[in-house]
């Protein structure tokens, strides 16, 4: 064990003893307090994608005519797959979330459910996960020290802590963790302007995978069905008012568990399995300012080692890739170890600033119509592969995304958005990054309807129109784009609410 890791740990252990001994101290007092308060909460987006195709008909007869098809969105689009780099959020698909809390002073006990693909819409999918998939409890206590008045608390159960998000993509610089497990939280009123918040926690994620129709059976006479994977994580949040947001983050997953070692690559041994993890060191930075506007730069920088030992459907979250899945997006693993096991270091960089005409000229946003909002934000992402001696795989790959768009909010229930986007979407396979084939670029006006500025609903109907190189080629292992290749054309319309 390394000297920096011992000093992680000592920190972790230290946040740990404080949060449990603030806690302990009230928890006759709140055992006496009174009834539960029932509390209900979600978020959900429900959209309609279609693409628009010009393509022959299926089949091999040649006479077949050529004509307009109708086709699933997700399914056309290059940029609609949400584990990959392509992803851009314009084309996302449905989820939705909900939670049942009972709440009283210093207590949230909550359960939850979540999933994605609506099942009384045509074809069901087993494992879109509608079933129960959260459930904590959240004990915090206030208590007095250093002349100040800090909150400890701690959570338990099955949960997602998130650090780093980035909403325009809809992914996580610093990671989010998919858990059952424990968190601790230690915030400290440094002034009455400045605050602190440390976080750590630890715990585990189920790796295996069911056939549909069989029963699992969880325990010693089926360690090869469900394996795991630990998760270790810290973060120390700094923040002055809601102006300077400062975040430094670390985590950590690995496995020694022997149920892992069940269908082990050609070559591979269970040293390589206790060998493998994904670590993740990330900061993030957020200056706001009513003129200015908002600014946010987040770096990360990713170590993996044999990340076909990792669960790819879980764990930790970071990069528009779950764990082992790390492995495949940015280090070239593809079923096998010939080439690539899924290892190396990529190191990124996520940007967003916004803005507004109301902002900029002293009187906020909205307080006069129609204002504007600019945004500017993208993702560079630079990845060295620990290649296979012999493979065939290029070393070094670079990625980078950027967009921008304009909103003009035209009455307090109606704006008009326009966005634009660009991609390099650099398949691992190809060796000239500078192909015009790795680009793609979309525009996209969007008509948005809410009940009223700021709400947390909005209904709205877009298009997108993709622009591709004469070169373009899809990235590969994407299953997608059947006969012909992406669609040019999409028409999407979407609800999505919060509460």
């Amino acid at each position: 064990m390394g000297r920096l890791t011992r000093v992680r740990l000592l920190v972790l252990s230290a946040a740990v003893a404080v949060c449990v001994c603030a806690i302990a101290t009230t928890a006759q007092a709140q055992a006496e307090q009174g009834g539960w308060q029932p509390a209900f909460s979600g978020y959900f987006r429900a959209p309609l994608s279609v693409a628009i195709v010009n393509r022959p008909d299926p089949g091999n007869n040649p006479n077949n005519l050529s004509g307009t098809q109708l086709s699933f969105g997700p399914d056309r689009a290059v940029d609609g797959n949400y584990n990959s780099f392509a992803f851009t959020r314009v084309q996302e698909t449905d989820w939705a979330e909900a939670y049942i809390h009972a709440q009283k002073k210093h207590v949230d006990g909550a359960v939850g459910w979540g999933g994605y693909w609506f099942q009384s819409v045509g074809y069901q999918r087993p494992f879109a996960q509608w079933m129960p998939g959260f459930a904590w409890v959240r004990l915090d206590s206030d208590f007095q020290a250093w002349g100040r008045t800090p909150n400890a608390a701690v959570q338990v159960g099955a949960f997602w802590p998130v650090f780093g998000y980035f909403p325009v993509y809809d992914t996580y610089t610093m990671g989010r963790i998919r858990q059952l497990g424990v968190r601790f939280d230690l915030t400290v009123p440094a002034t009455s302007n400045l605050k602190i918040t440390l976080t750590s926690g630890f715990g585990g994620n189920r790796n295996g995978f069911v056939s549909v129709g069989t029963v699992p059976v969880v325990g010693i006479t089926n360690a090869t069905t469900t394996a795991l994977d630990v998760l270790t994580y810290a973060n120390l949040a700094i923040d002055y008012r809601d102006t300077v947001h400062v975040g430094l983050h670390w985590n950590r997953s690995w496995t020694s568990d022997p149920g892992n070692a069940a269908g082990l690559p050609i070559g591979a041994t269970f040293q390589d399995v206790k060998d493998a993890y994904l670590m993740v060191s990330a900061a993030e930075l957020r200056v706001r300012h009513s003129r200015a506007g908002l600014l946010w730069v987040s770096p990360t920088y990713v170590q993996i080692k044999n990340g076909w030992a990792l669960d790819p459907l879980g764990g930790v979250e970071v990069l528009h890739s779950q764990s082992g899945n790390f492995g495949t997006n940015y280090m070239g693993y593809t079923g096998t170890i010939s080439n690539s096991t899924g290892s190396g270091k990529t190191f990124s960089v996520g940007f967003m600033y916004e803005n507004t005409l109301g902002g900029v000229m002293g009187r906020g946003f909205g307080t006069r119509l129609p204002d504007l909002t600019l945004d500017v934000f993208g993702l560079l992402v630079d990845s060295t592969r620990d290649l296979t001696p012999g493979s065939n795989l290029q070393r070094n790959l670079t990625q980078f995304k950027w967009g921008t768009s304009l909103t003009l909010q035209t009455l307090t229930w109606l704006a008009l958005m326009l966005r634009f986007d660009q991609v390099n979407n650099a398949s691992p396979d190809l060796h000239d990054l500078g192909l015009a084939g790795n680009t793609f670029a979309m525009i996209t006006p969007r008509l948005i309807i809410t009940s009223h500025y700021g709400s947390s609903e909005m209904v709205y109907i877009q298009y997108t129109r993709y622009i591709f190189g004469d070169a373009f080629m899809a990235p590969q292992g994407a299953g997608l784009f059947i006969d012909g290749g992406p669609a040019a054309n999409v028409v999407k319309v979407e609800a999505t609410m919060s509460w």
